[in-house]
């Protein structure tokens, strides 16, 4: 079957194992930049259906990072320290990659309607469940604005509506809402994958990926990712 990818084949990539940092906040939160890696890295073949997806859901990365105000607190040296500390490589199909990146903004919007802040300090969770640094000098995947990753679900009022109209939910006014409804249009716009692949090397079952159900479970590793 036509994968779409461009290149085809096992994917490597730095993220966070959200099992064992076991925090949703703080795995969102240092996971948040590496995303941006991934999105940047994923090509898929031009005027296909996942490319086009993918263009929605770099978009809906993009509004969360840079349309909110005010940002998330400031990350101090040491808080940012610790979150690269908790970066991993993995090496996954194309189709695991791309579950784990709508999970992962299925996280983000779970968080937001909940009126997550993102202001936790998450030293100590880094701190007790991070091994160490896996290289030394520059860490892959930090943002070009390290003082903030913009995840707060505050918003001007005239940038997006209300929470409750998506939601159902009493929620803040509309001054502080976040920017659900871009995130809610993207993913329930995705169509649901007919299965996951059968093959090893990642050649099968990328087609309408991105589309994965909106209960799917948030993935830690999904079956068959390794990690090395």
């Amino acid at each position: 079957a036509d994968t779409q990818m461009q290149h085809p084949g096992r994917v490597s990539f730095k993220f966070i194992d959200k099992m064992q940092l076991n925090d949703s906040i703080c795995y969102v939160k240092a996971a948040f930049p590496l995303m941006g890696k991934i999105l940047e890295r994923t090509e898929f073949k031009e005027n296909s259906s996942n490319a086009r997806k993918m263009q929605m859901v770099r978009k809906m990365y993009n509004r969360i990072d840079e349309n909110v105000d005010p940002c998330i607190r400031e990350e101090d040296d040491e808080e940012r320290m610790l979150s690269q500390m908790c970066f991993k490589e993995f090496t996954t199909s194309p189709y695991e990659m791309l579950v784990l990146v709508k999970d992962f903004f299925q996280d983000i919007k779970h968080l937001l309607q909940n009126q997550e802040t993102f202001e936790k300090d998450c030293s100590r969770v880094y701190r007790r469940v991070c091994p160490g640094p896996r290289n030394a000098g520059s860490s892959p995947g930090v943002g070009t604005d390290p003082d903030c990753n913009c995840l707060s679900p505050a918003l001007p009022s005239a940038t997006q509506p209300s929470l409750s109209a998506a939601t159902g939910r009493d929620m803040a006014p509309a001054s502080t809402q976040v920017p659900s409804s871009l995130l809610h249009t993207t993913l329930a716009d995705l169509e649901a994958p007919s299965q996951p692949p059968s093959s090893t090397d990642g050649g099968s079952g990328t087609e309408e990926v991105l589309g994965a159900g909106l209960g799917d479970p948030a993935l830690a590793l999904a079956p068959g990712m390794k990690q090395t």
